[in-house]
C-alpha cells in the first residue's frame, strides 16, 4: 500500500511538472507573439477614426497624410468640423509630441529658410527632408508618392510644418503644442473598416 501511494504521488508529481512546463512554454510563446506584434505594428499613436477631446472641443481624425523617411516623420490628421484648428500633427511614433494646427498661406514661396517668423512668432528649423507619402481617410490629397517637408519649432513647443507635395501644393500648418495629458482619446481607429 505504501509503495502504491508513493508511486501515485510520484506520478502526480511528474504530471504536475509536465503541466507546469507546458504552461511555461505557452506563456513564452504568447510573450514572443506579443513582442513581435508590437515591433511589427509599432506604437499605437493616433489613427484615422480616432476622436480627441480637448478643452470642450472634439477633433475627429477623418483623414491623414503619413510621411515616412526610414521611419515615421509625421502624421497630419485633417479634422473637418473642428472649431478652430482643423489639423492635428503627430510628430513622434507614440503621439506624445502633438500640435493643434491651422493652415496658413502667409509663408514666402520657395525654399523654407532655417529661421522664419509667422504671425509674430519666431520658428527655427529642426528637420527637413524628402519622405514617402501615404494618404488615408477623407479630405486628404490622393495619388501622391513623395513630398518635401520642413519641421520648425517655436517658443513653448509651437510647431510650423511645411509640406510641399508632388502636385506643387503647399500645406503649411502652424499651431501650439498639445499636452497629451490634457486630452482624452476615443480610439475609433481600432475598430477597422465596417
Amino acid at each position: 500500500m505504501i509503495l502504491e501511494a508513493l508511486a501515485l504521488s510520484a506520478g502526480l508529481g511528474a504530471l504536475a511538472l509536465a503541466v507546469r512546463q507546458v504552461r511555461r512554454r505557452a506563456s513564452r510563446a504568447r510573450n514572443i507573439d506579443a513582442d513581435t506584434d508590437s515591433i511589427a505594428n509599432g506604437p499605437r499613436g493616433l489613427r484615422v477614426g480616432d476622436v480627441l477631446l480637448h478643452e470642450d472641443a472634439e477633433y475627429w481624425l477623418a483623414g491623414a497624410l503619413h510621411l515616412d523617411e526610414d521611419g515615421l516623420v509625421l502624421r497630419a490628421f485633417h479634422c473637418p468640423g473642428a472649431p478652430l484648428s482643423r489639423w492635428v500633427l503627430q510628430l513622434d511614433a507614440r503621439a506624445d509630441d502633438l500640435a493643434l494646427c491651422t493652415a496658413t498661406d502667409t509663408l514666402p514661396e520657395g525654399i523654407v529658410p532655417d529661421s522664419l517668423s509667422v504671425a509674430g512668432q519666431a520658428y527655427t528649423l529642426r528637420r527637413r527632408g524628402r519622405a514617402r507619402v501615404t494618404s488615408e481617410g477623407s479630405d486628404i490629397p490622393r495619388g501622391l508618392n513623395h513630398a518635401r517637408y520642413n519641421i520648425l519649432r517655436g517658443a513653448g513647443g509651437r510647431a510650423l510644418v511645411v509640406i510641399d507635395l508632388e502636385d506643387a501644393t503647399r500645406l503649411a500648418l502652424v499651431g501650439p503644442a498639445l499636452d497629451r495629458t490634457r486630452i482624452d482619446l476615443l480610439p475609433g481607429g481600432d475598430a477597422g473598416p465596417a
